[in-house]
């Protein structure tokens, strides 16, 4: 192993702004500055091997397709651990030592410990010192598994208190179909439950004990949910314990995962990169996390106990994938009903579940973008459903007239989103100095997200033509009043369309903020720099706005079902599933 020398030359000093390193700083790997550089080439790239990655670990309980997203996409925050951060970071650090003459590498004290690893693993890989020190090989996961055990008990003992309870409850004796709802998003499946007159059961995931106290979604009280810890056994527990000491004899001691995963890393990409892989693996070792997979094995006993055929539910999280992946292991149609009214990025593999889209833009995005990815029947199963919530805004527009505005400005909705402060502060910033240049007077209306708190932006000031409002007001209201919308990446985009108001994205974030597919292949403008933001709003003009809406009414109209019974397209489709089962 090689020294740097004195004069310092040969040094790449790793930081993660470029203010973290003093201006005489000429060898620099500056970690903000790489990711910026990160393309959609570059994502994908990546995304698509790693969503179809099957590891050859042995498991009752499939880690990887359940929790993958969880470990494996990368967010705009400081300390990062995914893998594809891993894959990004070390790939363009490796292409740094090999075209530089680089003896050392220091990181400045700024360095998060995933980023630290992937120094390590470079310098490794190429025989370069550093300045860190070893690592603590078996320590931090032994103490993260034991905090994650502890944050069970809770979960554990609500399965006590519940066999305890289970005598006072009348419980049904069979249901062909188990609705699982995502809890606070009750209404994406509410009407598919209200038209399903077949047997079937409505099962809640909270803890028994949080679900009688606290009655987190009050309006799925007239449909008799059963907690789900309410049907737990002995033998369930036991089965629970089992996967827990399974996960320990494999992950926390064997590291099968991690070096299942560095060895694909290497077959695919010649990464390796084992120090940074493991401490991401490590990253599951959370009592919230594992809490989802174990009531994915309580769904196994739910289905069970009820003789079901079906399972669906309302979520596409850890917790959505938890229980289809279980309705799978069981023999059961797993379907997903999603919450949102459009698609985003994502992977059609690793499972057989039917997913609902509100259209057939998911699989035009497919078979365009990534035509390797998928098998036939996987797009078979991606169902062009519809959304009710669509339609019922299309007729909730026909039989309002938002009416005439109280004053001659353009009228503009900038609709945020739960992001982190800086890009919500950013994009706010950008909308509303981007509406300064054009030639007319604007009413800018904020208007929140439900996940968000309208004092966040009770500091944000207007310009001499733009005046600003912040609003948690109905939605529909504000997009059928308005001329505009401004948005990064949200579904209000189609909802925009549909109620008459022409939408336009400002997203200087993708890959790490991905746009929807309606913005990727419509009609939409989306300004990915401060420099199109200003020239798009400095070109466009009022007239401008009729023409951009029936460029995007003509998209939405074409990808998106509208006209049919989108909650009976739903309805038929489990019907035909549980008819040739009897058969």
């Amino acid at each position: 192993m090689v020294s740097a020398n004195s004069d310092g030359s040969g040094v790449l000093r790793v930081a993660v702004d470029p203010e973290d390193l003093s201006d005489d700083v000429s060898t620099r790997f500056v970690i903000s500055d790489e990711l910026a550089d990160v393309s959609m080439a570059d994502w994908d790239k990546y995304y698509y091997p790693l969503a179809a990655y099957e590891p050859e670990t042995d498991s009752p309980i499939p880690l990887y397709r359940t929790m993958w997203r969880h470990f494996v996409v990368p967010h705009l925050t400081e300390g990062d651990s995914s893998l594809m951060r891993v894959a990004f970071l070390h790939s363009r650090l490796s292409d740094r030592v090999k075209s530089e003459d680089v003896e050392t590498i220091r990181c400045h004290e700024n360095v998060p410990e995933t980023d630290r690893k992937i120094v390590a693993d470079v310098a490794s890989q190429y025989d370069i010192s550093t300045q860190l020190t070893p690592d603590s090989r078996d320590r931090t996961d032994l103490l993260a598994f034991c905090w994650m055990i502890a944050g069970l008990v809770p979960f554990f003992l609500d399965q006590v208190l519940s066999m305890l309870l289970r005598p006072l409850v009348a419980l049904p004796e069979q249901a062909d179909t188990i609705f699982v709802p995502a809890v606070g998003r009750f209404e994406s499946m509410q009407p598919v439950i209200d038209r399903f007159d077949r047997d079937h059961v409505v099962l809640a995931t909270p803890l028994t004990i949080v679900w009688y106290l606290k009655n987190p979604t009050p309006e799925m009280n007239a449909y008799d949910p059963i907690p789900a810890n309410l049907l737990s056994t002995p033998r369930n527990i036991v089965r629970q314990l089992t996967f827990l000491k399974r996960v320990w004899t494999q992950e926390v001691r064997g590291r099968e995962l991690a070096t299942d995963l560095n060895d694909f890393f290497q077959r695919e990409w010649g990464i390796n990169s084992p120090r940074a892989i493991q401490h991401t693996v490590s990253q599951i070792y959370q009592a919230d996390v594992f809490r989802r997979i174990l009531v994915g094995i309580q769904i196994e006993n739910s289905i069970e106990r009820f003789g079901s055929k079906q399972v669906t539910t309302g979520t596409g999280s850890m917790l959505g994938r938890a229980i289809l992946n279980a309705a799978e292991r069981r023999g059961c149609t797993p379907y997903y009903i999603p919450h949102s009214v459009t698609a985003g990025h994502f992977a059609p593999i690793q499972s057989e579940r039917i997913r609902f889209f509100p259209g057939t833009l998911a699989e035009h995005h497919l078979r365009k973008s990534v035509p390797d990815v998928g098998s036939q029947e996987e797009f078979d199963n991606m169902k062009p459903a519809g959304r009710p919530y669509l339609t019922d805004l299309r007729s909730w527009v026909d039989s309002n007239n938002p009416g005439e505005d109280i004053d001659d400005r353009l009228r503009v909705v900038i609709g945020t989103q739960t992001y982190d402060d800086s890009v919500r502060e950013r994009f706010v910033s950008l909308a509303i100095a981007g509406l300064g240049r054009l030639d007319v007077p604007v009413r800018a209306i904020i208007k929140v997200h439900p996940g968000e708190d309208p004092e966040f932006y009770s500091d944000v000031k207007g310009t001499d033509s733009v005046t600003v409002t912040v609003t948690d007001a109905n939605l529909w209201a504000e997009l059928g009043a308005a001329d505009l919308l401004l948005t990064v990446n949200s579904n209000i985009g189609i909802e925009a369309v549909l109620a008459g108001t022409p939408c336009v994205c400002i997203n200087l974030w993708e890959p790490f903020i991905l746009d929807m597919l309606y913005a990727r292949h419509g009609p939409f403008p989306v300004l990915e720099s401060e420099e199109s933001v200003e020239t798009f709003f400095s070109e466009l003009r009022v007239e401008d706005l009729d023409s951009i809406l029936n460029d995007e009414k003509a998209f939405v109209n074409k990808y998106f079902v509208l006209e049919e019974d989108t909650v009976q397209n739903v309805v038929d489709e489990m019907y035909r599933d549980l008819d040739e089962r009897a058969h």
